[in-house]
């Protein structure tokens, strides 16, 4: 949106006569901003005083927003921005029907067993699955549902969840997983009678687990070890992520080595740094929104938030344009498709990209 147009609105929102749609355009096009200096020179550069108002006005109200847990999009939604085109002739860069089309691969849910590999599809087709005779488990569609049991012999599983794709599982005790896009989780197809019960994840979940005092549960993530009796709680072990966040009950959260543990309470999060694991208060919500189909990142560099996407989309990202990679973003998503996450980051930084297969290479303009 260019200097003029984004006048047009702010000149409306300050009589009252926005529309719903107009209204979610202009404070989108100022949360896309980085600083308070360029909203400013973006709406109006001769009148700060009103600016800032305005600015303070949008600064209460998402925080209000953040204090009743409700989410916003802070980058603009593609929907409205496409109810506007007509009216503010917004589409110089809308260029969608120009764009190659991705080239998705087929990937597969696979879950590897003593026998083999077996390929889940997604069809809604009912499933029995047969682990000779140690237990059974039972496939429909994105779900996977163990006999419940336990057994004297541990026999292991592990499922792998590709790119573009979510999960549920459900063990034989009980406990319900629910596992995001390009993670894995290893575990006993009935636990034992006795001791623990552990499970060991790569990536993100949810947990939900089934309580049992006298076998304690156990998730093993990179550099992280979780021991719980009964909660509701997510984890995170991509790259530079290594966390969880306690939803109910309470964990305890080590480093698995004899170290010191950390008590953790509803609305805490333990995080592994290089200087060990440190605890926060956190709204759950922000870091397990995706259970419920929203991908959301808040106050995140652009180079950071790529690898959610390529997760999100089965994509991947080759980003030339460096300088920015360490802008900073927040936003949230529901059910945009690539195309317009895409054009909603292109008109708040003005880059360029083009489409090669499942590729997206995204570069500077001026350099083209």
């Amino acid at each position: 949106m260019d200097k003029k147009k984004a006048q047009e609105l702010f000149d409306k929102y300050q009589s009252g006569n926005c529309s719903p749609e107009e209204k979610l355009l202009l404070e989108s096009f100022l949360e896309s901003f980085q600083n308070e200096s360029k909203t400013k020179e973006a709406i109006l550069s001769e009148q700060d005083t009103i600016a800032d108002e305005l600015w303070l006005d949008f600064q209460h109200r998402l925080s209000q927003d953040s204090l009743k847990g409700r989410g916003r999009l802070w980058l603009k939604l593609a929907a409205a921005i496409a109810i506007l085109i007509g009216l503010y002739g917004l589409g110089t860069w809308w260029v969608k029907e120009e764009v190659p089309q991705l080239q998705f691969p087929e990937n597969r849910i696979v879950l590897t067993t003593d026998s083999g590999a077996i390929p889940l599809t997604e069809s809604g087709k009912v499933e029995s699955i047969d682990f000779d005779g140690l237990g059974k488990a039972i496939h429909h569609q994105n779900s996977l549902s163990y006999e419940k049991g336990s057994a004297t012999t541990l026999v292991y599983n592990e499922l792998r969840i590709p790119h573009g794709k979510t999960f549920s599982l459900e063990l034989s005790d009980g406990t319900a997983v629910r596992l995001n896009a390009g993670s894995s989780i290893k575990f006993p197809v009935k636990f034992g009678q006795t001791g623990q019960r552990q499970v060991s994840i790569t990536g993100e979940a949810y947990l939900d687990v089934a309580k049992d005092a006298e076998r304690p549960f156990v998730v093993a993530i990179d550099g992280m070890q979780i021991e719980v009796l009964g909660t509701a709680f997510g984890v995170n072990s991509f790259a530079k992520e290594n966390y969880v966040v306690l939803v109910e009950g309470r964990v305890q959260v080590g480093e698995g080595d004899g170290s010191p543990v950390l008590n953790l309470v509803p609305g805490e999060m333990a995080a592994l740094s290089s200087s060990g694991i440190q605890k926060q208060t956190v709204d759950p919500n922000d870091y397990l929104d995706w259970t419920q189909g929203i991908f959301r990142f808040r106050d995140q560099a652009f180079g950071d938030i790529v690898s959610g996407i390529e997760r999100r989309y089965n994509v991947s990202i080759i980003n030339d344009f460096k300088a920015m990679e360490q802008t900073r973003f927040s936003g949230r998503f529901t059910d945009e498709d690539i195309y317009e996450v895409l054009e909603v980051f292109q008109e708040s930084v003005g880059f360029d990209y083009h489409i090669a297969e499942n590729k997206i290479y995204i570069y500077n303009p001026k350099n083209n």
